[in-house]
């Protein structure tokens, strides 16, 4: 009634229980199931084990995939409370069960000798630090775990313990006396246990399976371990107006659950979880066609978004290639000094001074095959994007030709972080010498003036 009670107030409505094959096992489900079937709980799946399943065992029997595919909420009932739960929980543990997604319920009913009223164990009940070395020692006289009754395996271990607190009591008499017939008496033997203390049964491994201690009266001293559990709800019971228990087959009551204690479960928001999850034990409840639609149209919207801004890239590159005025670096040669010299066509003296000086204050270079062109040189930072009517005005200046005008050649550009402004070679000579012919050719006719007016 208590679990149910518990179960309900959790709004849990799906369970899977956990027990043992046997007779106490299946009383304990035959008590439990009617009980949850009363207060609308639906047994998922039922599990049963062995009464001498191991860790092993239970990992390697599909039984835990069992129960994840069809629950979230076990009730874990065997018929030896301490050591079952103890492997199954080992189990659990080692197959990723955890306590944020998962939630075991162990039901304590009390049974037995130690059902009567609370009891506190010895520390050796709660760990296997005395059966790994118990196990070991039987190795070695070809003896298996399968061979003996572990159920009785603290006999065992006493009977060694005692037999060796024996041999050392046996050799400090002989050791204090010397003689063989002083470990016939009794009273010296028991004197010479009093307060001794021996490590217990050792592993290969070096873990013992604990310290062997007689007090005064030569008795074995056990050793106890406490443990707190922190109680979270209270439950108490009430009983139901306007029923006969004759009829219904109950007790006409109902046990109330009450929080004293929030967000204690070990997970994120301490909030214990659902029974189901919200898409089923297998993901069959969600329906993801809506987001799967939705984040299809999502990925071809920003593909045709990044294709067509890749194509306009692509047309606005192709385009500015084929521009008149578009030079490559690869179809141009940067000339030296030297070969300008060298190019330079055999003139007046005027025109070869006047090349000479336009070699020390222009860079030449070579478009194509002997095109001849001089260009200006500056630092490009980042690229350079042309507008429409930057590329008109270029376009127009690419078109203009005038015999008083040297043609533009075009740009270089996005190429070696360096802009590179072309024009065609000028060979008649620059403005100055134009000058200067002018000025030697008004000097000469002066004097044929001067001649003509004495004569």
């Amino acid at each position: 009634e208590s679990t149910a009670a518990f179960i309900k107030h959790y709004k849990w409505k799906k369970v899977s229980l956990v027990s043992n094959l046997g007779a106490a096992a299946f009383e304990k489900l035959t008590a439990f199931e009617p009980v949850l079937k009363r207060y609308d709980i639906a047994v998922t799946k039922k599990i049963l084990f062995e009464e001498s399943v191991t860790v092993q065992d239970i990992l390697n029997g599909g039984q835990l995939d069992e129960i994840r595919s069809n629950s979230r909420v076990v009730v874990v009932m065997f018929s030896s409370t301490r050591d079952l739960t103890t492997v199954f929980r080992e189990a659990t543990v080692k197959y990723g069960m955890s306590e944020s997604e998962f939630v075991f319920i162990f039901p304590w009913i009390q049974e037995g000798a130690n059902g009567a009223s609370l009891f506190i164990d010895d520390t050796n009940g709660f760990d296997d630090r005395m059966l790994t070395p118990f196990v070991e020692r039987l190795k070695t006289i070809d003896l298996r775990e399968e061979d003996i009754s572990l159920a009785n395996i603290y006999g065992y271990i006493s009977l060694f313990d005692s037999l060796k607190l024996f041999a050392l009591a046996g050799r400090r008499v002989l050791n204090r006396t010397g003689q063989f017939s002083a470990l016939r008496d009794g009273k010296l033997m028991w004197d010479s246990m009093r307060r001794i203390s021996i490590p217990g049964m050792m592993s290969n491994a070096g873990v013992a399976s604990g310290t062997v201690m007689l007090d005064d009266l030569a008795e074995r001293i056990p050793f106890y371990s406490a443990f707190f559990v922190k109680a979270f709800a209270n439950m108490a019971p009430s009983m139901v107006a306007n029923c006969d228990g004759l009829k219904t087959g109950t007790g006409c009551f109902e046990i109330n659950v009450t929080e004293v204690l929030k967000s204690f479960w070990p997970a994120i928001d301490g909030i214990l979880p659902i029974d189901e999850p919200l898409c089923g034990f297998r993901g069959g409840k969600c329906d993801y066609t809506l987001i799967i639609v939705a984040a299809s149209a999502v990925i071809c919207f920003l593909l045709t978004l990044f294709g067509a801004y890749a194509l306009r890239r692509y047309c606005e590159t192709k385009t500015l290639n084929r521009m008149p005025w578009r030079i490559f670096r690869d179809d141009m040669q940067i000339v030296d000094e030297e070969q300008v010299k060298s190019m330079l066509s055999l003139g007046s003296q005027r025109t070869k001074l006047s090349n000479t000086n336009m070699t020390a204050l222009q860079h030449h270079a070579i478009i194509g095959v002997n095109t001849h062109a001089t260009y200006h040189m500056y630092e490009q930072r980042r690229p350079i994007k042309f507008n429409r009517a930057d590329l008109t005005l270029l376009t127009r200046m690419k078109q203009a030709v005038h015999d008083n005008l040297n043609p533009f050649l075009g740009i270089a550009f996005n190429e070696k972080s360096e802009l590179l402004l072309l024009w065609k070679f000028c060979t008649r000579g620059t403005l100055q010498v134009t000058e200067l012919k002018i000025s030697l050719t008004s000097n000469s006719h002066s004097p044929k003036v001067e001649q003509i007016k004495n004569s």
